[in-house]
């Protein structure tokens, strides 16, 4: 089912809301994990953290693709 605004598709072409991307970003020495979450597109992401064990479900619970780090991004 597709939401429509105005006449037109709420998602872009190839835009597949199923698809989930983590990349991590920082492992904290207080044992929180910051990761970039999206949907259907890696460019569209949410800046999270969670303990490892939450981190962990997260990731299974939304079957996530995991992203390469970003080279140049350092320590956040």
């Amino acid at each position: 089912m597709s939401t429509t605004v105005a006449g037109a598709a709420a998602d872009p072409p190839g835009f597949d809301l199923k698809r989930r991307f983590v990349r991590l970003t920082r492992v904290r020495p207080d044992g929180f994990i910051e990761f970039d979450f999206a949907v259907g597109e890696p460019e569209l992401k949410v800046e999270l953290i969670l303990t490892a064990a939450a981190f962990r479900s997260f990731c299974a619970d939304n079957h996530v693709e995991l992203l390469p780090p970003i080279a140049d991004a350092g320590d956040r």
